[in-house]
């Protein structure tokens, strides 16, 4: 929550004065938002050291920790990825293809899928937030 807060704030700041202030345009927008992925990975890094209960559960992994195990993870990701990555490039391609049709159909699919992604969003925010109270559950016993 207060990494995204910072984050916001960081990128309504850095638009101001990339695109308003320099007058840099698209630039400025690209370059703001790579200051604000910037931004967010700092504090996403940094806030685990401030609260003690995240703290606790913090460990230092090595090299061989980090890369045993990983074919139980892929056997279950991958298809998973590639499930959700061919539904996605199939809105994409339906996309193009509306193109073709005409330029009022395509910003019609264009907000469609816009709509549909905010509904994802939604969707898996509420996946997150039941993952997260499992796990605590789990954790604690």
């Amino acid at each position: 929550m207060l990494a995204t807060a910072i984050a916001t704030l960081s990128h309504i700041i850095s638009c101001y004065i990339l695109i308003v202030r320099l007058d840099l345009g698209i630039e400025g927008s690209g370059i703001a938002t790579a200051f604000t992925f910037l931004v967010q990975l700092i504090v996403v890094t940094i806030y685990p050291y401030f609260v003690a209960d995240i703290k606790n559960s913090l460990v230092s992994l090595t090299m061989k920790d980090c890369f045993t195990g990983w074919s139980e993870y892929l056997a279950i990701s991958a298809p998973a990825t590639l499930m959700v990555c061919a539904e996605w490039w199939c809105f994409e391609i339906m996309i193009i293809l509306s193109g073709y049709v005409g330029l009022p159909d395509e910003g019609a699919q264009v907000i469609l899928l816009s709509m549909l992604a905010l509904l994802f969003r939604i969707a898996l925010g509420m996946q997150e937030a039941t993952v997260t109270l499992v796990g605590n559950t789990i954790g604690a016993n």
